[in-house]
């Protein structure tokens, strides 16, 4: 949860490679279990703690550190061929491109269900399992940063409630602030407010 526009131009690409986006969601693991030789833990320590400094600092210190974080998890890559997802990883892409597909409708789990013939329980198990969080939750958090960024753009709080799939403004509202820790009108075409989003748990 952070913006692009935060990292170097000539790097981002590269940067952001580790992300697979399109048809290359078929192709790459939505989690890496490889990871503990990469020592990410202090990374992260160090751009949870620049939250907690001054802005005028602590920003461009986040920019620094989520570049670096970034440059970790980039090591993960390897130019061996890529495994085909199992029948349960498919499922979980599958539902991943339709959310972010879909964010400003009305999705629930018994539609999602429907959709995808599969029981809400393993679902919902199955999806937590692989992105280490509830359907509920993936959603709130993506409508929120979406909304973020067209208050970024101009846009009013209650049109970008909507905009991201909101019918009720104060369930927007109290989202923003758990999730972003300000309301949303202090992002109102302030598109340097912050650089990092550190999601609430």
């Amino acid at each position: 949860f952070f913006r692009d526009t935060s990292l170097p131009l000539e790097l981002r690409s590269f940067l952001l490679s580790v992300f697979p986006t399109g048809q290359d969601l078929l192709h790459q693991p939505l989690y890496f279990s490889d990871a503990s030789g990469l020592h990410l833990e202090p990374f992260f320590e160090a751009l949870i703690r620049c939250k907690q400094l001054d802005p005028s600092i602590g920003n461009a210190m986040s920019a620094a550190y989520l570049q670096a974080t970034l440059g970790q998890l980039t090591m993960l890559r390897t130019p061996s061929a890529p495994p085909t997802p199992s029948v349960k990883e498919q499922r979980v892409l599958d539902v991943l491109h339709y959310l972010n597909d879909h964010l400003e409708e009305a999705i629930s789990l018994d539609s999602l269900s429907a959709r995808f013939f599969l029981s809400k329980n393993y679902l919902n198990t199955i999806f937590k399992e692989a992105t280490g969080t509830t359907i509920a939750g993936y959603l709130n958090h993506k409508r929120i940063i979406r909304a973020q960024q067209l208050l970024f753009d101009g846009y009013r709080a209650t049109d970008a409630a909507t905009a991201v799939g909101f019918t009720d403004y104060s369930a927007f509202f109290r989202s923003y602030e758990k999730i972003l820790g300000h309301s949303p009108s202090q992002d109102k075409g302030n598109p340097v407010s912050s650089v990092l989003f550190t999601p609430s748990h």
